[in-house]
């Protein structure tokens, strides 16, 4: 579960108690709930591409009929302080007229040519791509 509480502090504990409603009548408080806030709020530094052909610098290696694009991920956020707290990625691809957004774990993904059929509803030869490290500070990232 997930609960967004605004203006707490970074890296401070807390007690929460919660109770539902169906608009009209409450339940009784849940029991207390320990809560930690992260510490880290600062966004990531961008991931750099990882290629195996210096041609393909935005990080897509042809290989058969498919697009794999490789990344390393970051090790620091933007104030220089240790990336800690990394969640997943998300892949932007674009051919100019529709953007794809696609969330990974994994620091490659594999675009084969059934994938870019679907994206792009007819394949094609050159995508740009975006790579950005999703911290779990969501909203935190570049």
């Amino acid at each position: 579960m997930r609960l967004l509480i605004r203006d707490l502090q970074p890296g401070q504990n807390y007690k929460v108690q919660l109770r539902s409603t169906d608009g009209s009548s409450f339940s009784e408080w849940s029991r207390l709930f320990d809560l930690t806030t992260v510490s880290d709020t600062t966004i990531p530094n961008a991931p750099t591409w990882n290629t195996a052909d210096p041609a393909t610098p935005n990080g897509w290696d042809p290989v058969a009929t498919s697009f794999v694009a490789r990344w390393i991920k970051p090790t620091i956020n933007t104030d220089s302080s240790a990336y800690i707290d990394h969640d997943h990625y998300e892949l932007q691809l674009t051919d100019g007229i529709k953007t794809v957004t696609i969330a990974t774990p994994a620091t490659s993904y594999d675009m084969s040519l059934q994938t870019n059929r679907a994206f792009f509803d007819t394949p094609k030869a050159t995508v740009q791509a975006r790579i950005r490290a999703i911290d779990t500070c969501r909203p935190c990232w570049v």
